[in-house]
């Protein structure tokens, strides 16, 4: 089951975060074909975030972009980003920097 964080109440964006189809770093692609097929339907999210598109514009240029220019997530009555490559912990620490919620960011990580 999802599940939904809010770091912004008055947020207008939802993030959503999916397990990745496949692996992050494949190490050898002559063992032979990949499990996961094009046209399989993607996993269901793993993470929701209710986030503030403002924060998100300021912090990266490409979301400025993706939510100021003519692409789809621009133009949706409420808008959604689906993120694949992050680990669903880091996402959620990036997220929590970006909204200023330092006392919910770790002191400390393990690699």
């Amino acid at each position: 089951m999802a599940e939904l964080y809010v770091l912004d109440p008055d947020g207008d964006l939802i993030v959503t975060h999916r397990a990745s189809r496949g692996p992050f770093a494949p190490w050898n692609r002559s063992e032979g074909p990949s499990d996961i097929q094009d046209g399989e339907p993607l996993p269901p999210p793993e993470l929701w975030f209710k986030v503030s598109s403002k924060h998100l514009a300021l912090a990266s240029p490409r979301f400025k972009k993706m939510l100021a220019g003519p692409y789809k997530e621009a133009n949706l009555p409420c808008p959604e980003v689906t993120i694949e490559e992050f680990d669903s912990e880091a996402l959620k620490i990036l997220l929590n920097i970006i909204h200023g919620k330092n006392s919910k960011v770790p002191r400390s990580l393990s690699l």
